[in-house]
């Protein structure tokens, strides 16, 4: 499975990038503007300390001849490296049928329906984002959602991925490994706690007791008391 983390930190990314493989990290305007920093400033700052890391960063226009400009700009600081997220709107949609002939890397973003799914892959998105949990808060199952996205798009012989996105929980991710999704995007806050346990920490607390009830130090070659 791909891993991306989704924080414009790269406090956060040194961290979580210290144990966990990432792929890259995902970028939305909320997660740019929480760090004061000019977006392709920080674009530049992330690429320079993590090279092989890749990209999805989503446009702010709203409309098609906007989103298509700010496409090619983000496009431009890093070429093959950066998907540009497109949001699944009208506009957003109209913006892909003009883009999706380019070389430009596209991701679908605030996906919530099937339709919206089958609509971005028809128009080659490489990668379809739906917010597994956002979803979820409209009474739907963002995990079924993600179930029948896969299969349509299976169905239909289409080459774009799911990315999902807006996980809470370590038994989401669970669930979507388990239906064969390949790439997720999570939070710093899941990232730390979806790979531990509480039984794994005590199990090693107990090892080392028992180790220092015998030896002097806790050390490989450490004398008998």
């Amino acid at each position: 499975m791909e891993f991306y983390l989704d924080s414009a930190s790269l406090e956060e990314i040194r961290e979580i990038s210290s144990w966990l493989p990432l792929k890259g990290v995902t970028l939305n305007p909320g997660l740019v503007s929480r760090e004061k920093v000019k977006l392709f400033t920080l674009i530049d700052k992330i690429l320079t300390e993590f090279p092989g890391y890749l990209m999805h960063v989503q446009v702010l226009g709203e409309d098609k001849r906007k989103i298509c400009q700010e496409a090619e700009e983000i496009y431009n600081q890093a070429p093959g490296k950066i998907f540009v997220k497109i949001p699944a709107t009208r506009e957003g949609f109209a913006a892909l049928q003009e883009l999706k002939d380019t070389d430009f890397k596209l991701t679908v973003t605030a996906v919530y329906t099937a339709s919206q799914a089958l609509l971005a892959a028809s128009c080659n998105a490489d990668y379809i984002a739906p917010y597994v949990s956002r979803i979820a808060k409209e009474e739907r199952s963002g995990l079924e959602l993600c179930r029948e996205m896969k299969n349509i798009l299976s169905c239909q012989g289409f080459s774009s991925k799911i990315i999902a996105a807006s996980l809470k929980n370590a038994n989401q991710l669970k669930e979507l490994a388990g239906m064969g999704i390949s790439t997720v995007t999570l939070s710093p806050e899941l990232s730390r706690t979806a790979f531990s346990s509480a039984s794994t920490c005590r199990d090693v607390e107990d090892f080392i007791k028992e180790w220092l009830e015998v030896f002097r130090e806790q050390e490989l070659d450490s004398d008998l008391k």
